[in-house]
């Protein structure tokens, strides 16, 4: 399953660049949340100013496809004046299922590596703290892309599926990990 080009689909997205959201707004309806208003007058986005810790101000079931690049793992650390929150991630992901319809979809990246907080900087999450922080989401895809702790340290490919490998040469460095998500409903 992707984003659909054949239908209009609501997109909902925390954190992703403005060119491609407006990208998405041609085909889409697309709402970026941030925590101030991005200068963007040409595109279709719909901005909203919230700070994600906090309950989305959206109805129950109104969204299709989530997406966030690399922005999950900077929530309650205070770093772009949003609050300080150690359950603000998990707080999120429950305003998640609230908001995200029961067929959607979730592409997301986030921090890979063994579970730790640096603090004022971000998370960092091990492959078992992701499926048990997004349960009710089974991850259907991943990718995990060394870039970050390989620098030539081993012949391999960038880019690996194969958690095994991953965990044994770059569970103590930092990744970023690709998934996509969908509803895990019964």
């Amino acid at each position: 399953m992707r984003i659909r080009a054949e239908s209009r689909e609501q997109i909902l997205d925390i954190g992703g660049k403005k060119l491609i959201n407006g990208y998405l707004s041609i085909k889409h309806f697309v709402t970026s949340v941030n925590l101030s208003a991005p200068v963007d007058t040409i595109s279709n986005v719909n901005y909203v100013i919230a700070d994600v810790t906090q309950k989305l101000p959206f109805l129950d079931d109104q969204f299709d496809v989530f997406i966030s690049p690399v922005s999950l793992n900077l929530i309650g650390m205070g770093r772009y004046y949003d609050n300080i929150d150690p359950k603000g991630i998990p707080n999120l992901i429950l305003e998640l299922q609230r908001v995200m319809k029961s067929d959607s979809v979730m592409f997301i990246s986030l921090v890979l590596g063994q579970d730790r907080i640096l603090f004022s900087h971000h998370f960092v999450f091990s492959f078992q703290t992701i499926e048990t922080l997004f349960h009710g989401w089974k991850i259907e895809n991943y990718l995990v892309d060394f870039q970050i702790s390989n620098k030539n340290q081993h012949p391999n490919p960038r880019f690996s599926k194969n958690l095994t490998y991953i965990m044994k040469y770059f569970s103590e460095n930092e990744n970023i990990i690709f998934l996509k998500l969908v509803r895990n409903i019964g």
